[in-house]
């Protein structure tokens, strides 16, 4: 019994053993493998790495043509709002001018309305003294009267006196 155990002694060694090695042989492939695995994940990653820089350049260059169009049409804008601005500021210009031409005639027809009303208010007082005497020499009409049309007031006056001598 001791023989079969010295035999199964050493067959368990060597059971042992093989298990070893295949421990070993597993290790082995698996590292190899995994030296294989871990360069293609690498290289698998750096790809990803690429595509996504590669996406970022293209999305920068995108963003920067994008940003360039809106610069222009800003610039295009500002040019025309500044046209327009001096286009604007002339209107207003010649606008002031026209007012200050008017706000001066103006004051030109205020000045002849005054002298035409004093004009007014001093031949009133002779229109009031030729109605005056129309009315007298309507109530009495005198004898003969003899009209001048550029002297009327002094044909109105003739015209009382003679009538104030006939009656004398």
């Amino acid at each position: 019994m001791t023989e079969h155990r010295a035999i199964m002694r050493s067959d368990s060694f060597f059971v042992g053993i093989n298990r070893a090695l295949c421990s070993l042989a597993i290790i082995v492939s698996c590292a190899s493998s995994a030296t294989a695995s871990d360069t293609a994940i690498e290289k698998t990653t750096r790809q990803l790495e690429l595509q996504q820089t590669e996406q970022l350049l293209q999305s920068g260059s995108e963003e920067r043509s994008r940003l360039q169009a809106e610069i222009e049409t800003l610039r295009n804008d500002r040019a025309r709002l500044n046209q327009r601005l001096i286009e604007t500021s002339d209107r207003i210009r010649a606008t002031e001018l026209r007012i200050g031409a008017v706000e001066e005639r103006l004051v030109t027809l205020s000045d002849s309305e005054a002298k035409a009303r004093a004009s007014l208010e001093g031949r009133k007082a002779v229109a009031t003294d030729i109605l005056a005497a129309l009315q007298r020499v309507g109530t009495m009409p005198p004898p003969i009267l003899i009209a001048d049309p550029d002297h009327v007031l002094d044909t109105v006056r003739s015209a009382i006196r003679r009538r104030s001598e006939s009656r004398e």
